[in-house]
């Protein structure tokens, strides 16, 4: 299997995420070993070696703890957030989707009142 194959093979091996990243690639990067490598490590692996896919599969599934106060969990969100070096509306949308909102009153705007 020549190299360029084996670069194209590795989209069978990839799942959710990881394939859509594949995907997103240009074709002459997804065709070329030495290019995808790089890529790969690029996107999943910091120059330190800690595994930055883990990372952030981590922040995605961080939900705020019971006692946990909002403000807590949104400086928590936000110190991760900026290790993976993601963008403040990716910082925004990520903290508002596992936010525990209180209950509150609905306020009823009605156009008869």
């Amino acid at each position: 299997m020549t190299t360029q194959h084996t670069a194209l093979a590795m989209q069978l091996l990839l799942t959710e995420g990881a394939e859509s990243w594949f995907l997103s690639l240009d074709d002459g990067i997804r065709s070329n070993w030495a290019k995808l490598e790089e890529a790969f490590k690029e996107r999943y692996v910091n120059k330190n070696g800690i595994n930055v896919y883990l990372k952030e599969q981590l922040l995605l599934k961080r939900n705020q703890l019971q006692n946990e106060s909002v403000e807590n969990y949104l400086i928590d969100i936000r110190m991760k957030a900026y290790v993976l070096h993601k963008t403040d509306n990716d910082t925004i949308r990520i903290a508002l989707n596992v936010i525990n909102i209180p209950d509150c009153p609905v306020l009823c705007i009605d156009g008869d009142n």
